[in-house]
């Protein structure tokens, strides 16, 4: 089909497609879901289980190992790690990507059910939870303005929490800190003594009254009536009256032997906001809501709730799309930036004001439809989608500035825009869809490739794929349309033509010194090809002094603090280290905001990477002022937090990090070595000893194991005999033991219309926070007697794991790391010759895994896909050219882009990773076309029959000046993109300062290879 032929004689339609397509476009981009990054994660799912009071070696044997066991048996996992701590479980499965989360967290969940009757009947029951993006908060809000924490998280809990809940695509609304109310009921332990009262009477009892309760029914001849008694109280105060026992002839009632308290629970958490205690409302997202939209809608609930309730004071602490949206707005400004300057030089080359108009009108629909084909394909508007619509820019005028200048070259041969339209456009058809297939086919084996690098680079691939092809399509189309509209014939210049006619000038100028240098070349291929080589194996050399990361890091302005105190400290020895924290972050002026959320809540899961969740653990989220509105980056402001935060005591490990510093959930640090063995001392002393022998690397920081045996315990040596004597059990001794000191629910107390309270049933304070009073827990023997705890166990003060941890049926210990201003590779090689050199017990392995363990995998995938790249570009050209031999010649560009991409990043100080090799990719296809139009003119030349030299000489100065506008084009519309101009952009200019880089030389060394090596290779084959 003629596409030219029919966009001009039927430009209603074309103009009523382009509408439709552009309104397509509009559409897909005010709907399309915006986010951070695309779904990196691999498949996880985390088993949690709480078992109250259990020490986690227990927890480890009961629970983690049958888990283990089981979950090995689920197809797809592939790697299993567990963690057992005081009263709580956390068993992780990872999957590969292919596997779908929801259809994993079935197979999970049909394991515990398998298994159920193996685990300890007396659990929390295991919650499954999803480990991906929407897992973590979107919107925290803090509330305050009430006198009492207790009332202020009553009030959030039962009224403000259900405001949100029933917002559309928010999937969870959790509170932390404050108090949460409960009914106490605190023992006074002597009157228990004196009474002969065991503590399990009372919980048994309460249990008994306070309860409604069908009693049968009564059926007449006309009705039925249903009998229920009513036995719950309705004031707590009355709960005082139940009777527990009779003492020589005397009721002993609750209130005799304990105090009824409207209380709060044990305080196990806090959270405070610059400093000042409030209760935090985290908002989660469903899977499929878009996170800006979320919040949104929550932010019109907050405001409704701010004009409800005067008396409270909300504030948000961390929004999520405030991220997202400087980010995309950001990349929105530099896609911008990147669109004029582009348009700047096609002017400059093109010296005409139509001519570029029409290229210009060109961009925007081209973008539009590209944005229709992402939401099409499923995709997300994120900042590697909005990277390649940048790296796009300047490349996706490529066709429409050939099929114009086709156009403007037939007008000048005397032909009408509207003959000069069809004819141009036509001609060049296929050329043009030639190269626009080669620069796509390069980027199909990242689509292809599998592991993170496809999640990551997927989007990318699939937006330029998108972006070229609409740009092919409209060149084909749109643009003959416009010029058969737009073009006249040839009037002369205009004012301002004549200004930029200097430019035109000076392209024609350098294109005579070229043209000298190639001659020299053709006649000296003996001194050329050595020197391009020399110049190549020097750069190859180069590439172990750059260093390599996963990806570039990235100031976004947000900063996490890790805190753990020492083994056994409690919520307020950890507490008042976080204010000293929270005193040096308030020295700091480029701090906007810091929440502090202290210690654990039951059914959350920490995002500390050392320790055992409870209240030794802290996190500080800390916003600071945009990195464009301040002085010092976010590194510098984090080693001065690091230096300070070092100096307070009772810290066993504090961690200072951007948001981002590792990419995956599933990497913990990205320097970690994991060591592997079957005794918890041994494991211990080997990692303080390797920890020793890497504290001086150079550029490692924030280094931490990820446990101790430090935690303190009690252990009670149970008297066999003696129990046997007063007819006890072991069991029936911990029960009343953990009745007294932890306290038990025994009960519900109804309000109308809020939740339920608990009641509590535990030693009051000044009985349970001494050792002796451990001494003097009442124990009831069935036998009568009421003794205490000290007659029939012997007590023994113990320091065991607060932690243990198993990966794939191993016990291991983990020692994390960051690295800091020194590239990840370079840290993780020294580090690795340190490791070989410790020695190790039989037994036991010390191995580095973390983020530079994902580097090795991305790095073969990325190397496997560039190879595959290279292959396809090759089966293509032997496909166009008939020949096995000039495809080769063409592809020689390709290693001289790499002289330029090495040189780049060196010179710009950026490391190789996988962005930038990902613009070793990208720039493959361009520097081939530009090979392909100098052999594929030269060939046509000698066709028409000029000689070999004469040809190729011809052919260069015919292509100089098309080639040099597309590199340069390509550039322009990259450069804002290489500076790092948007936030968050950081993560991709390695990929646009390699595309530069690998751009700029080895354009300029094929100009002069390609013709050298043809012009050789020509004469060794006609002198056969």
């Amino acid at each position: 089909m003629n596409l030219p032929k029919f966009s001009v004689e039927k430009p209603y339609t074309v103009v009523a497609s382009v509408l439709i397509i552009l309104l397509l476009g509009v559409l897909a981009f005010n709907t399309l879901q915006v986010k951070l990054y695309p779904e990196l994660n691999p498949t996880v799912i985390t088993v949690m289980t709480e078992y109250s009071g259990v020490s986690a070696v227990d927890v480890d044997e009961l629970i983690n190992e049958p888990l283990e066991d089981e979950l090995g048996t689920v197809e797809g996992i592939k790697s299993i790690e567990a963690k057992a701590q005081q009263g709580i479980s956390i068993v992780t499965a990872e999957f590969g990507y292919e596997k779908d989360i929801n259809v994993a967290a079935v197979d999970i969940q049909n394991v515990i059910n398998r298994i159920r009757n193996q685990l300890p009947k007396d659990i929390e029951e295991p919650k499954v939870l999803k480990v991906d993006s929407s897992n973590k908060p979107v919107l925290t809000i803090s509330v305050n303005g009430l006198n009492s924490l207790v009332k202020l998280r009553s009030l959030v809990e039962n009224e403000i929490r259900p405001q949100f809940q029933v917002v559309d695509g928010i999937s969870a609304v959790n509170l932390f800190g404050g108090l949460e109310r409960e009914v106490t009921i605190a023992i006074d332990k002597n009157k228990l003594k004196a009474y002969q009262i065991p503590i399990n009477a009372i919980t048994q009892r309460i249990k008994n009254e306070n309860v409604n309760k069908p009693a049968g029914k009564i059926t007449t001849k006309k009705n039925e009536y249903l009998i229920r008694a009513i036995g719950e109280y309705e004031k707590i105060k009355d709960l005082k009256n139940i009777v527990i026992s009779n003492f020589n002839g005397r009721l002993v009632k609750l209130g005799d032997v304990a105090r009824v308290k409207d209380s709060h629970v044990e305080k196990r958490s806090q959270f405070r906001v610059n400093g000042k205690e409030t209760v935090a409302i985290n908002i989660k997202k469903t899977d499929e809501a878009n996170t800006v939209k979320v919040v949104k809608k929550a932010k019109r609930v907050l405001s409704n709730l701010k004009q409800d309730y005067p008396q409270l004071t909300f504030e948000i602490v961390d929004d999520q799309s405030d991220l997202v949206n400087i980010v995309v707005n950001s990349m929105v400004s530099s896609l911008r930036s990147g669109i004029i300057l582009t348009i700047i030089i096609l002017f400059l080359y093109l010296t005409s004001v139509r001519s570029t108009l029409i290229v210009a009108l060109s961009i925007p629909a081209t973008f539009l439809v590209a944005l229709a084909l992402i939401k099409l394909s499923g995709l997300t508007l994120n900042m590697v989608t909005m990277s390649g619509l940048i790296l796009a820019t300047g490349m996706l005028v490529d066709d429409s500035i050939v099929v114009t200048e086709s156009i403007v070259r037939h007008i000048k041969l005397g032909k009408s825009p509207y003959r000069a339209a069809i004819k141009g456009a036509k001609e060049i058809m296929l050329a043009s869809m030639a190269g626009t297939t080669t620069s796509i086919i390069v980027l199909l084996p990242l689509i292809f490739v599998g592991g993170f690098v496809q999640q990551m680079f997927r989007p990318l691939a699939l937006t330029l794929v998108f972006a070229w092809t609409a740009s092919v399509i409209l060149s084909l189309t749109f643009i003959p349309f416009l010029a058969s509209v737009i073009l006249k014939r040839d009037n002369g210049l205009n004012r301002l033509e004549k200004y930029v006619s200097f430019f035109s000038k000076g392209v024609d100028f350098l294109r005579e010194k070229y043209i000298q240098i190639l001659e020299f070349g053709l006649g000296k291929w003996y001194i050329v090809i050595p020197l391009i080589l020399m110049i190549f194996v020097g750069t190859i050399r180069m590439v172990p002094q750059i260093g390599a990361e996963k990806l570039p890091k990235m100031d976004s302005g947000q900063i996490y603090i890790s805190i753990e105190s020492e083994p056994g400290s409690s919520l307020k020895k950890t507490s008042n280290i976080v204010k000293q924290v929270e005193e040096i972050l308030a020295q700091e002026e480029e701090i906007v905001t810091f929440s502090s959320q202290i210690g654990f809540e039951s059914g959350s899961l920490s995002s500390n990477k050392t320790g055992a969740i409870g209240v030794q653990q802290a996190n500080i989220s800390v916003i600071l002022t945009d990195r464009h509105d301040r002085q010092e980056s976010i590194w510098q402001i984090e080693d001065r937090i690091r230096t300070k935060i070092a100096k307070i005591p009772g810290i066993r490990s504090a961690v200072v990090r951007e948001v981002g510093t590792t990419v995956l959930s599933t990497t913990e640090a990205p320097v970690v070595v994991r060591i592997s063995g079957a005794d918890l001392k041994k494991l211990e002393k080997i990692a303080n000893e390797i920890k020793d022998k890497i504290s001086n690397v150079q550029g490692l920081s924030n280094i931490a194991t990820t446990w101790t045996l430090n935690n303190p315990e009690y252990h009670l040596d149970l008297d066999h005999q003696r129990l046997a004597d007063l007819n006890l059990t072991a069991n029936e001794v911990v029960k009343q033991t953990m009745i007294g000191l932890e306290g038990l629910e025994v009960s519900k107390f109804n309000l109308p219309y809020k939740d339920d309270l608990d009641i509590r049933v535990k030693y009051q304070e000044e009985d349970q926070n001494q050792l002796t009073d451990l001494d003097e827990v009442m124990i009831k023997s069935p036998n009568g007697p009421v003794i205490p705890l000290k007659s029939l166990v012997e007590i023994k003060k113990s320091k065991e794991a607060n932690l243990i941890t198993r990966e794939d049926f191993k016990k291991t210990i983990k020692i994390l790391a960051y690295n800091q201003g020194r590239p990840l590779s370079k840290v993780a090689n020294e580090v690795k010759a340190r490791l070989q050199k410790a020695n190790l017990p039989a037994g036991y392995e010390a191995k580095l895994v973390g983020q530079q363990e994902d580097l090795k995998k991305s790095m073969k995938r990325m190397g496997i896909s560039f190879v595959l790249a290279i292959l396809l570009v090759y089966i293509v050209l032997i496909s166009q050219f008939k020949s096995f031999g000039q495809p080769l010649i063409i592809m020689l560009a390709i290693p001289l882009e790499l002289i330029g991409v090495v040189g780049a990043l060196f010179i710009t100080g950026k490391y190789l990773s996988l962005p930038a090799m990902m613009g070793i990719i990208l720039v493959t296809g361009i520097v081939v076309n530009n090979s392909i139009l100098l052999i594929d003119r030269t060939i046509s030349n000698r066709e028409e029959g000029l000689d070999l030299k004469e040809a190729i000489i011809e052919a260069a100065a015919t292509r100089f000046r098309p080639i040099l506008m597309t590199v340069t084009s390509t550039i322009g519309g990259m450069l804002p993109l290489a500076l790092a101009l948007a936030i968050g952009s950081e993560r991709f200019a390695p990929l646009a300062t390699s595309v530069m880089g690998g751009l700029i030389v080895s354009t300029f060394l094929t100009l002069i290879l390609i013709p050298v090596v043809y012009n050789l290779a020509a004469k060794i084959r006609d002198n056969r």
